[in-house]
């Protein structure tokens, strides 16, 4: 048998030039002086392997930064707005999940 997330890796780690942490120190650059980031990941983004960023700029604002880890681009620099946050709490697989965490029939598979 094939163990999945090593054979992943393997596939995609020749295209991945940049480094995670190479790409936070460019997103802190992009959000400039005396901004950090906060979380960062792998992910997503329309079919397309991704770094997010999130990061808090000078002004205390939420922002999210995706950049592509095969040259270090950045794809997007968004700023959160009270909307974005609310689309972002209400996609469907979180609403799969407060239906199920207010179904009273809910039952305990543990």
């Amino acid at each position: 048998s094939i163990k999945l997330l090593p054979a992943m890796i393997s596939a995609v780690e020749s295209q991945i030039k940049v480094r995670l942490g190479d790409a936070v120190t460019n997103a802190e650059k992009e959000l400039g002086n005396n901004s950090r980031v906060v979380a960062a990941h792998v992910g997503d983004e329309n079919g397309y392997l991704v770094y997010i960023i999130c990061g808090i700029d000078k002004d205390a604002s939420l922002h999210r930064i995706v950049v592509d880890p095969g040259d270090g681009r950045i794809l997007l620099s968004q700023k959160f707005t009270l909307m974005n946050m609310m689309g972002g709490m209400m996609n469907p697989n979180m609403m799969n999940m407060m239906g199920g965490m207010m179904n009273p029939n809910m039952t305990s598979h543990m």
